[in-house]
């Protein structure tokens, strides 16, 4: 059984993984990120836990069958989706009830739920982006939604993520601290919805983010804080507003009056502030997406 890895631990070791693929460990790595006991780790590496006799495959009962695709097979090798779906039928497999059935050439993954019968398939470098299908690997079981909240549900996680990344940087001390991380996120959501809404110019504040501020995220809490200030003071007849901020309106209302200090980011947290403004907000419930939060 896996042991509870958190999700800080996942996504950290996850996105470390996405970087550095090593064919032969790939499958150990990735078990590794979700907690599983170096005991288990261990026996499954020597082979005693394997359920699978075919090169390339492991088979941990109730947990995970993968496959590794063999390099330089040419038009012979199959697709990972194709892989995936001989598993399916292999009757080892079907007999140790995996929860994810797992198959990768090393450029693209594609893998199965079993319980919830739904299918992934993205870029190998984009794993640690997938995390959340997953999660079931920690004990984390995945809700079962319907298409038309799915894009909510989908917004609530990537939020709660940047929320971890932002707080991780900037670990509240007091009450007043996370009292200001909270209006801080709620500012952000606002700037979402803002600039897929009609409030802000469309992308504006995501572009902003991604033409003003360092890579490395070293100015980004600055340049935020010179934003909130910005639509937080009402327009004065022949003043000047600095271009870079020349997009985006006063907007009344009170919610971003007060203090505008804003947290630390570090380049892994820029990056997901990035990420989560290309989502496509206007597909967002905002009462379903509150509650959710």
């Amino acid at each position: 059984m896996a042991a509870q890895a958190t999700l800080q631990q996942i996504t950290d070791g996850l996105t470390a993984l996405a970087k550095a693929i090593d064919p032969e460990t790939f499958i150990y790595d990735f078990l590794n990120c979700f907690g599983f006991p170096k005991s288990t780790m261990t026996r499954l590496r020597a082979g005693n836990m394997n359920g699978s006799k075919r090169a390339g495959c492991v088979l941990l009962k109730k947990k995970v069958h993968f496959e590794a695709l063999a390099a330089g097979r040419g038009s012979a090798a199959p697709s990972p989706a194709n892989a995936l779906a001989a598993a399916k039928s292999e009757k080892v497999v079907i007999a140790n009830h995996p929860r994810f059935l797992i198959a990768t050439d090393f450029k693209t993954v594609a893998a199965y739920d079993t319980k919830l019968a739904e299918t992934a398939e993205f870029p190998i470098k984009e794993l640690h982006e997938n995390y959340t299908f997953f999660l079931p690997l920690a004990g984390m079981e995945r809700a079962v939604v319907h298409a038309e909240i799915a894009a909510d549900v989908r917004a609530a996680e990537h939020m709660a993520k940047l929320y971890d990344l932002v707080r991780a940087d900037n670990p509240p001390k007091t009450n007043d601290d996370r009292h200001a991380l909270n209006v801080f996120m709620t500012r952000l959501l606002f700037c979402y919805f803002a600039e897929d809404t009609g409030i802000f110019p469309q992308q504006a504040f995501t572009r902003a983010i991604s033409q003003f501020t360092q890579a490395d995220g070293s100015d980004v809490g600055s340049f935020i804080q010179d934003l909130f200030a910005h639509v937080s003071t009402p327009p004065k007849t022949g003043g000047k507003t600095k271009q870079h901020l020349s997009d985006f309106p006063y907007v009344n209302g009170g919610l971003f009056s007060g203090s505008t200090e804003t947290p630390r980011f570090s380049k892994i947290a820029r990056s997901y502030l990035l990420h989560v403004g290309n989502l496509d907000w206007k597909k967002i419930n905002p009462d379903i997406f509150g509650s959710m939060i």
